[in-house]
């Protein structure tokens, strides 16, 4: 009694003595940083689908904490170490858009869900372990009011309490947090709002604004930019040929040239037109005839017999400007935004070219508003094209013939004084003089599709791009986490086991629902994936080590597994799991065939018992564990995860991949089944003759981790029983005994044989044996199949 006496005593005098830990300071409102705070900055535009990921904070406040608390030694007091933060926020957007289309944070995808509350939207968002969750920087979570800019849109409800009467900040798109979860740190990551606004003034039918449902028509935009009086130029319609502005935006929805601009800065509307009308070769004037502003497009759509000719007697003065084949180049590169918002650059050679200069000259040149390859690809063809041929230049003074040119207006030049073939040409720039003088000056080009013969095509370029984009991964299982793969601990986890779909994947969000439900959040990251294969045979090789092992074929990833030693074959470093069978293996032999042979096998390893495989079961490769979240379950229940692969180029979203479930049942506080089970001393008997004496090994999950390594079913372990064993007895599927026992063996007596089978003793009997401790059995039976001779020994 005093030993136990003096124990308490020491126990609790050291936990006196211990150093208390020190409260981590936590912060006040005065301490936050927000990424972007700045008065006077201007609002920016957005045409088409553009990430605006520097809003501007224009408040925030409403400050409140929520203390995090740990316990520290085993009598000693609670440590602050640290707290979660709400504030709530107003951000200044950008001008008026016409969708949501997602919402980052910290570059990282945030799922929300969206009520419409008629002049704005409320998104309610649940992304709590977004940055690590509590034991690192949390997360995001709460409800967010969102503003479009409409001419309609009332004022904020949440901002008025904070501040009485507040504007509506119409024209104006923004987003009002209201005290949101912001994480465990002052400084506040960066939000960023994917918006789409396709502006349609010019009034285009059947939705041709749009293009490829996120891209900005260009007639469209430079028809808004213009007449626009909040954010463009201000110009009456009535001094514009809505005429043309239609006609040309028809033509540019059939070729599927849209652009995506933010403008963030303060620029003169006629650069940011020239801008855009540049990426769709196409060309803004005043036309002589009317006095309106017109746009038009550079194309072959003229007829040479119906254009007007400049010859001898209308050319006052030319200069001519000819190339040579040298000077041209042949190797365009054009750089662009893809629809993730990442710069992206797009060769285009011109093999002829190349092959006829003997050297490559090469250019890049930015469109930064188109978001796809194939715009792209049609850019750098046009580029490319007029690039690679030899097209004069010519300055012309003509005389008052010319009055009603503009820019890009082609004509025919007959060629005087230099020769007499006919050319047509292009006005890249006019000034149309005075009546006085009766003179107008025309810088022109010759243009490329009256070119009959033009030296080279747009080639085509035999490269595939070796990166691809995400797909599901349907070879994934959810499992409950055994004991010995979580430091033997009786906590119920999860572990995601999942093979790369292609080889591009380099990761995958995991995204959980702790209840079962689809309410996703994202809990973690994969970073290692499983090798899979298929089994090449069926596999039941009975119990214990098996030297010969078994093959897989058609796998991935199997290159990087590599035999291992024998102590970390004996620890169950790497594990295959088989249906619900894991095995340790130590050798591996690439077959060079695309099949692999692994080899010196354990059966059954910690609470799994030996079943047989059908050929081609698929078998997975275990070299590390990642469970589905840091924090475990708790209680047992159900629970639903997505995994969102990604590669380099795109990441999968919620509704393009199905859930895993999952129902736990605490595998990691059962029993292990036991080993080394025999029937009269053999493994499978093949007939049973009077009583069955079955036998079998301890195995002992506790002291098994302990000793850091995994019991082979064919020896005896010399383990104790964690409780007493459940032996049942089977007979056409019914139960028809059943013993206990804490031993290690169990006779199966004849006369019981005989109670149990009735007049059929030739019925086979299906013994299955479970471990128990206190209320939990063994998750599978160990089972065996006895068939009885008719008679007796005697």
């Amino acid at each position: 009694m005093w030993q136990l006496l003096w124990y308490v005593f020491t126990l609790i005098l050291s936990e006196a003595l211990r150093p208390k830990p020190k409260d981590v300071p936590t912060a006040s409102l005065g301490d936050f940083q927000f990424p972007t705070a700045e008065n006077g900055r201007p609002i920016p535009m957005a045409i088409g689908t553009v990430k605006v990921a520097g809003a501007n904070i224009v408040w925030y406040g409403d400050y409140r904490k929520r203390t995090l608390k740990k316990r520290s030694g085993l009598f000693g007091g609670s440590t602050v170490v640290g707290a979660e933060y709400y504030l709530g926020f107003q951000a200044a957007i950008c001008g008026p858009c016409d969708a949501l289309v997602a919402l980052e944070w910290d570059d990282k995808p945030v799922e929300y869900s969206t009520a419409d509350l008629g002049d704005h939207d409320r998104l309610t968002i649940s992304s709590p372990g977004l940055f690590g969750g509590r034991d690192s920087e949390g997360g995001v979570a709460g409800e967010m009011d969102f503003y479009f800019g409409t001419d309609t849109q009332t004022a904020n409800d949440y901002l008025a309490t904070q501040f009485g009467s507040v504007p509506a900040y119409r024209g104006v798109t923004y987003a009002v947090a209201r005290q949101m979860y912001l994480g465990t740190t002052k400084y506040v990551k960066s939000p960023a709002w994917v918006v789409r606004h396709c502006p349609n003034s010019l009034g285009l039918t059947a939705d041709r604004h749009i293009i490829n449902g996120r891209s900005s028509n260009i007639a469209c935009a430079v028809y808004y930019l213009l007449t626009d009086t909040e954010f463009g130029m201000g110009m009456p319609a009535s001094q514009i040929d809505t005429a043309t502005f239609v006609a040309v935006g028809n033509q540019l929805h059939s070729e599927g040239i849209g652009v995506n601009f933010l403008f963030d800065s303060i620029s003169v509307g006629g650069e940011l037109v020239e801008d855009m009308l540049r990426h769709a070769d196409a060309f803004w004037y005043i036309n002589p005839e009317t006095g309106l502003f017109s746009i038009g497009l550079v194309r072959d759509d003229y007829v040479i017999g119906d254009l007007p000719v400049l010859g001898e007697d209308e050319i006052v003065n030319v200069r001519v400007e000819e190339p040579s084949w040298s000077d041209l180049v042949n190797y365009t590169t054009v750089e662009y935004i893809d629809a993730e918002f990442r710069r992206k650059s797009l060769p285009y050679p011109n093999l002829a070219g190349i092959e006829r200069r003997g050297e490559i000259e090469a250019r890049t040149v930015q469109y930064l508003g188109l978001d796809s390859d194939e715009a792209a690809q049609r850019v750098a063809a046009r580029l490319s094209k007029r690039a690679g041929y030899p097209l004069k230049v010519a300055e012309f003074t003509t005389n008052r013939i010319a009055w009603n040119f503009h820019e890009g207006k082609p004509f025919v030049w007959t060629g005087y004084p230099y020769s007499s073939t006919a050319r047509v040409m292009r006005v890249v720039e006019i000034d149309t003089g005075t009546l006085e003088t009766g003179e107008i000056q025309m810088r022109t080009t010759e243009d490329i599709f009256s070119i009959d013969d033009v030296a080279y095509g747009a080639p085509a370029s035999d490269f595939v791009d070796p990166a691809s984009d995400a797909a599901e991964l349907t070879d994934a299982l959810l499992l409950e986490v055994p004991y010995h793969l979580q430091a033997g601990s009786e906590a119920i986890n999860a572990m995601v086991v999942a093979a790369r779909s292609n080889q591009s994947i380099t990761g995958a969000e995991i995204w959980s629902d702790r209840s079962g439900g689809s309410a996703y959040t994202q809990s973690g990251t994969l970073e290692v994936f499983s090798g899979r294969g298929l089994l090449v045979g069926a596999y039941d090789p009975g119990m214990g080590v098996d030297a010969t092992g078994f093959t897989v074929d058609g796998g991935t990833d199997l290159v990087d597994l590599e035999s291992i030693s024998e102590t970390e074959f004996q620890r169950g470093s790497v594990l295959a799991l088989i249906d619900d069978e894991l095995f340790a293996f130590r050798d591996v032999t690439n077959n060079g065939d695309g099949t692999f042979t692994f080899s010196r096998v354990i059966r059954a390893v910690f609470d799994t018992v030996p079943r047989p495989h059908a050929d081609n079961a698929p078998v997975y490769f275990l070299t590390a564990v990642t469970n589905f979240d840091e924090a475990p379950l708790g209680v047992d229940g159900s629970l639903s995860v997505k995994l969102l692969p990604y590669t380099d180029r795109t990441v999968l979203s919620l509704g393009d991949v199905s859930a895993l479930a999952l129902t736990t049942d605490s595998r990691a506080a059962r029993a292990y089944p036991p080993g080394n089970v025999k029937v009269n001393g053999d493994v499978d008997p093949p007939e049973v003759v009077g009583d069955a004496a079955i036998t079998w090994s301890h195995r002992n999950r506790v002291t098994q981790y302990a000793a850091d390594q995994i019991v082979q079913q064919d020896v005896s372990s010399g383990y104790s029983a964690e409780g007493d064993y459940l032996l049942e007895f089977w007979i056409d599927g019914v139960l028809r005994s059943s013993a206990n026992t804490t031993g290690t063996s169990h006779t199966y007596t004849e006369a019981q044989r005989i109670s149990d089978f009735g007049s059929d003793l030739l019925a086979e009997v299906e013994v299955r044996l479970y471990g128990r401790n206190a209320d939990l059995t063994t998750r599978s039976a160990f089972y065996q199949r006895l068939v009885f001779s008719m008679f007796s020994p005697s």
